[in-house]
């Protein structure tokens, strides 16, 4: 199910200042009274995506841009559908934008155009992406096209899937994945092992517990260096319960801008207000907007 907002802006605004991290802190602000209250702190998946606003350009007063919301769960849509009103004023970037939405049904066809590069992780730990510019060995790229086999078997013999399904039919490939995956590896160091190719069969090492993860609040850009002067200046309220609820207010938006990394790999990173912070001017240094965050150390072992 998808709804397609319209954004009129009250006045004219460069495209960039408005960008992923505050359509998904306002997507989470109209969840605020729903039952998806606390979608944003599940550890889990979660089960809706959207795209960029359209038509790319910078805002002028007046003239309608697009937002489209997705998601298999009916009651997500609908929940953020129950939070709006047609000709209902929100600020996005810090400006006053009139929005008017519908629910759309698209037809599905066979085949897929997509906008923006699909991407895969290289390492999910040190959230960095796979590049064929930085990675010219293709074995990672084909191990995944071999799981793309495993997606069509999981889906062999369907000749028309209904969105409503695709929660389900979601748990049954990555189960599928996961049985097939762990299969996949062991035979390949099953075969290593026989021809004495040590060298092959990687390093191991027993893990006794989860690697400890640091809370980083990542300064990405105006908006978020806003967030944080609101956040600093909350964190000087004397009244425990007043800091609470100022906290509340703002704690949807503060969080899209908060990565967790693995201890070992924070490095030289500031501690202010109870938690790691990486300042807008200390951004080039500690974060790359294409990548991820920049960790310091010797790589995990797993």
């Amino acid at each position: 199910m998808r709804i397609l907002l319209s954004l009129s802006p009250a006045d004219d605004f460069p495209y960039d200042t408005v960008n992923k991290h505050t359509v998904q802190g306002f997507i989470y602000s109209l969840l605020r009274d729903t039952n998806f209250a606390e979608y944003h702190d599940r550890a889990t998946f979660k089960f809706f995506c959207f795209s960029d606003i359209f038509p790319i350009g910078d805002f002028k007063a007046g003239a309608e841009k697009h937002l489209l919301i997705s998601s298999p769960n009916r009651d997500f849509i609908e929940s953020i559908r129950n939070s709006l009103r047609a000709g209902q004023i929100f600020k996005l970037g810090g400006h006053k934008v009139k929005i008017r939405y519908k629910i759309v049904q698209p037809k599905l066809s066979s085949r897929f155009i997509s906008a923006s590069p699909i991407v895969l992780y290289e390492d999910n730990l040190q959230n960095r992406y796979y590049s064929f510019e930085r990675n010219k060995d293709l074995n990672f790229f084909l191990q995944r096209l071999k799981e793309k086999n495993k997606t069509k078997e999981a889906f062999k013999g369907r000749t028309k899937i209904e969105e409503r399904s695709f929660l389900k039919l979601d748990d049954e490939y990555f189960e599928k994945v996961k049985r097939t995956s762990s299969t996949d590896e062991s035979n390949r160091i099953l075969e290593h092992l026989c021809k004495l190719a040590f060298k092959e069969t990687g390093d191991f090492k027993l893990i006794e517990e989860d690697y400890e993860k640091i809370d980083i609040f990542i300064e990405f850009n105006n908006e978020a260096k806003r967030i944080w002067n609101t956040f600093s200046a909350i964190m000087k309220e004397d009244d425990n319960k007043k800091r609470r609820e100022k906290f509340l207010a703002i704690k949807k938006e503060f969080y899209s801008y908060v990565i967790s990394v693995t201890k070992e790999k924070v490095g030289s990173v500031c501690l202010e207000n109870g938690i790691r912070y990486v300042s807008l001017s200390d951004l080039e240094r500690k974060y790359d907007k294409e990548t991820g965050f920049i960790s310091e150390g010797g790589a995990l072992i797993i």
